[in-house]
């Protein structure tokens, strides 16, 4: 009986033994992982990586092709640059803003300027300029105050002159205008009372008009006549999807990115007055 005891109590302790040393273990298995980890832990991606601004943005080549523009940092706010196309090393900024910087630009067509909008103080009431190439002049094109410039639009058919939409009759709708590139003045062309944007064809005639209907889906007017008349509309569900993107050469139809009664967005034709799309070739499957 004693002999048992005696085997219970070794074999018990050495079962404690066996234990402990696995704990041990364990517990030095635990300690040079965690340092492992800690010695190929990758340090935090700083701030300024991930909200500073990027060195250069947005680049553009001018139409003729000789030059390019880009918006990049005087002294760590996004300013307009612009250099000979291809000799970036020795571009030149062409604005020196110190507030919130230019958020966008585009050239005009003939090369001679670029236009780009700006806000006061973060008011999001942008302003259209223009700056002169070769002497660096700017020149306010909207300067009206409480003006939101909008839907800006060029054709080669009328040089000197951008299409620019303001608001500052009712700050609810942008009235379409006419702008002299050179002398800032402005003609009206359409007084908005309710339409949310306009599509203008090449030659800068209006001929379509977009508002959002009561069930959300957006309703595509053409003009015959001098009075607007719904043309087709466009579902909700498709809203976000479905785009105008401009008219052909002859003015004679617009093209789309349409999604509607389809799983994918395909390139459609629709010539004015027609309500059956034509699927281009490149999307039809």
């Amino acid at each position: 009986m004693k002999k048992l005891l005696y085997g219970a109590i070794i074999i018990s302790g050495l079962i404690s033994i066996v234990a402990c040393t696995n704990q041990t273990l364990q517990s030095k298995s635990a300690k040079v992982l965690s340092t492992e980890l800690k010695a190929v832990s990758p340090s935090l991606i700083s701030r300024q990586v991930l909200l500073g601004n990027p060195s250069r943005y947005q680049g553009r080549i001018s139409p003729d092709g000789n030059k390019m523009s880009f918006r990049a940092p005087v002294e760590g706010v996004m300013n307009l640059w612009v250099a000979e196309l291809g000799d970036i090393a020795n571009a030149k900024p062409m604005t020196q803003d110190t507030g919130r910087g230019i958020p966008t630009h585009f050239w005009s067509l003939d090369s001679r300027q670029i236009f780009f909008t700006q806000d006061k103080n973060g008011d999001e009431n942008w302003h259209l300029y223009r700056i002169d190439i070769d002497s660096g002049e700017i020149a306010d094109l909207t300067p009206y105050d409480g003006v939101q410039a909008a839907q800006m639009k060029q054709s080669e058919h009328h040089p000197g002159v951008v299409i620019v939409g303001m608001n500052d009759r009712d700050p609810k709708w942008h009235d379409i205008y006419s702008v002299n590139v050179a002398t800032g003045e402005r003609t009206l062309l359409e007084q908005n009372d309710g339409y949310g944007y306009y599509e203008l064809d090449n030659d800068l005639t209006i001929r379509l008009a977009v508002k959002s209907a009561a069930d959300g889906s957006n309703q595509v007017f053409s003009r015959s006549n001098n009075k607007w008349n719904l043309w087709f509309s466009i579902p909700f569900s498709d809203v976000q999807t479905t785009t105008i993107l401009g008219f052909d050469n002859e003015n004679r139809g617009i093209y789309m990115l349409d999604t509607r009664e389809r799983n994918t967005a395909a390139l459609v034709y629709l010539p004015i007055g027609q309500d059956t799309v034509e699927v281009t070739p490149a999307t039809k499957k």
